[in-house]
């Protein structure tokens, strides 16, 4: 438990957790349209678990994460 002068850890109120393989051609679209989305309070994470794609999905998370 942290004391009062140390600070809380936030938590995101929302998890939405993705699982993908190979989907270089929707990825990108998917994931600007939750991130369009109004965040519930608490604000919310976006998980992407790749499985091991073959088609450059994966450099595209590695992008769009780093932005």
């Amino acid at each position: 438990m942290p004391s009062e002068s140390q600070p809380r850890e936030v938590r995101p109120a929302v998890s939405i957790v993705m699982p993908c393989r190979n989907e270089a051609g929707d990825i990108e679209a998917t994931l600007l349209s939750i991130l369009k989305q109004e965040p519930p309070l608490g604000g919310f994470e976006v998980v992407v678990a790749d499985g091991r794609s073959e088609d450059g999905t994966r450099s595209i998370l590695e992008r769009m994460s780093a932005a």
